[in-house]
């Protein structure tokens, strides 16, 4: 019984963990331009991991993303890189998926340099409005991001991790 026990706790860890890097720009009030170069950063939840992220693009609701394009691969160990923005984008929401974990949506304007319209899966985005529970308190709309925690759409690992922890405490005191 103990063992079972551990082992599930250890399986449930060795998900939960998966998440490597807690991106913290772009967020939810960026807004980039098409054909233009942009600053991804993200921290790793692991400052020993040394291996290359994927930096992707995508775009869509939120239940069903569709790549855009691949933005590069980051260096190993690198927790920021320069990525070129398509220059025959639409104006619309974008994410990033950066190893395995996503970017909070954000905008790109357009290839004529306009903003989403509405009716797009941008409908509801305002960039002068900071998105609640984010700590992102950036209200022009500049694009620049806040000294506060990101607005990545992350559930940090770290409580289940914990809870995962004490479970497996718990499995050794049988």
């Amino acid at each position: 019984m103990r063992f079972t026990i551990a082992a599930a706790a250890a399986a449930f860890m060795s998900v939960v963990m998966a998440d490597v890097a807690y991106p913290t720009q772009p967020v939810a009030d960026t807004i980039w331009t098409a054909g233009q170069s942009a600053r991804v950063t993200w921290r790793l939840m692991n400052p020993n991991f040394k291996t290359p992220l994927n930096v992707d693009l995508f775009t869509g609701e939120a239940t069903k993303q569709t790549l855009v394009k691949s933005l590069g691969v980051s260096p190993a160990g690198a927790t920021k890189m320069t990525v070129l923005i398509p220059a025959d984008l639409d104006a619309n929401m974008y994410s990033l998926r950066i190893g395995d974990s996503w970017t909070h949506p954000f905008v790109i304007k357009g290839k004529d340099g306009s903003m989403p319209k509405s009716g797009s899966n941008a409908a509801t985005f305002s960039p002068k409005t900071p998105v609640a529970g984010t700590g992102n308190t950036n209200t022009t709309g500049s694009g620049s991001a806040s000294s506060a925690p990101n607005s990545a759409s992350y559930l940090p690992s770290a409580p289940l991790a914990v809870v995962a922890a004490a479970a497996v405490a718990a499995a050794m005191a049988f």
